[in-house]
């Protein structure tokens, strides 16, 4: 069997753990590529050129095509439907979503918009299998795009990340006399970060021992200038810290590894945030670390809450602080308790191997001529 993995950069751990998982079987011929963008006119012109021949032949002659994260809506994926070949299609965004509703970077009843829709229906009505994280994902996107479940043929593959060293967790063990709190992203609207602001300010105010912020991102970001302000306003600079050093992730694993006691989830408002596994959770379990994150329909398909990490019933940013409290009061044998539960869902679901036998399931399926 043949396959043709298509990728243009997005997604590159969760591509690459696809790609070596197929050359790690040693049961298929795999061709492989990697759309490069560059900024000078003609050499970005040249490699399109290249980098479009290439797909063309490698449709012609695979027996399936792998599109990963966020390439569904070229066209390469209607070639391929007309050539009748088996397609996997890596759902882990939705192109409308991310850009309408997440970032709000295109209008909502734009054309853009409307074309953006409609990339993400055809994706999902005619590829062979359509990868997503949850259960919860497919409903969403049936509700959003108004789709019958039973039309797409979908695969859960959760959240894949690599695993880490283990957090020290130093104020839980007694050898520091206050409590760092960590929080990793791009400052987007779907995270839900000034909600987690205005809690660190009832934190302040109401906790007996020191709790601080750390939010580890970079320079810039669609609200950090509205985060940076929020914080001047509520007078936390004390205890909210910005770094930007995003990108860097030897520096920030050692940040983690070393000094966080409590990995900060997401709280956002909006109906995406309502359904996701923020990456955020799985990285936090990853680390051994206790982690504070909002309610999510996908959070509670792999978590339950009550013995693994904390769910937040609201995310009111009262509710947040006050958990975050009573997290700071607990000993470390509770605490180290529930992040070994949490530990033991991130390897049956998160994890490389959990990434491998799902995938290699889902390709075992496929009754195909080599």
């Amino acid at each position: 069997m043949n396959i043709f993995v298509y990728s243009r950069g997005g997604g590159a751990y969760r591509t690459g753990s696809a790609l070596k998982c197929l050359l790690d079987s040693n049961k298929y011929g795999v061709s492989y590529i990697h759309y490069f963008s560059r900024k000078n006119f003609f050499i970005r012109a040249i490699l399109k050129l290249v980098t479009v021949i290439e797909t063309f032949f490698n449709l012609l002659f695979c027996d399936v095509v792998y599109f990963s994260i966020m390439t569904h809506g070229s066209m390469a994926l209607k070639f391929a439907h007309l050539l009748h070949k088996t397609i996997i299609t890596e759902f882990y965004l939705s192109l409308y979503d991310t850009d309408v509703r997440d970032r709000q970077l295109v209008p909502d009843n734009s054309r853009k918009a409307r074309k953006l829709r409609d990339k993400d229906i055809y994706a999902l009505k005619n590829s062979s299998r359509v990868i997503v994280l949850s259960h919860a994902d497919i409903d969403y996107y049936s509700a959003l795009f108004d789709l019958d479940p039973s039309v797409v043929q979908y695969e859960i593959i959760p959240l894949v990340t690599n695993q880490k060293r283990t957090a020290k967790l130093g104020f839980f063990h007694g050898n520091k006399d206050f409590m760092q709190l960590c929080w990793t992203g791009t400052y987007i609207p779907l995270q839900g970060l000034e909600n987690v602001i205005r809690a660190m300010s009832y934190v302040k105010e109401k906790s007996k021992i020191p709790i601080n912020l750390l939010l580890w991102g970079p320079e810039t970001g669609q609200t950090k200038q509205g985060i940076y302000d929020l914080v001047q306003q509520l007078n936390l600079n004390d205890c909210v810290t910005f770094h930007n050093e995003w990108g860097n992730l030897i520096a920030w694993e050692d940040y983690v590894v070393n000094y966080c006691d409590l990995f900060i989830g997401a709280f956002g408002q909006s109906e995406k945030a309502k359904y996701v596994v923020p990456n955020k959770v799985v990285d936090g379990m990853s680390f051994k670390l206790p982690v504070i994150t909002g309610p999510s329909t996908g959070v509670f398909e792999f978590c339950g809450g009550n013995d693994d990490i904390f769910i937040v019933n609201s995310n009111e940013p009262i509710a947040i602080a006050e958990q975050i409290i009573d997290i700071s009061k607990m000993s470390i044998i509770d605490i180290q308790h529930r992040v070994d539960v949490a530990y033991k869902i991130y390897e049956d679901n998160f994890c490389m191997s959990a990434f491998d036998k799902r995938f290699m399931r889902m390709m075992n399926s496929f009754d195909l001529e080599c």
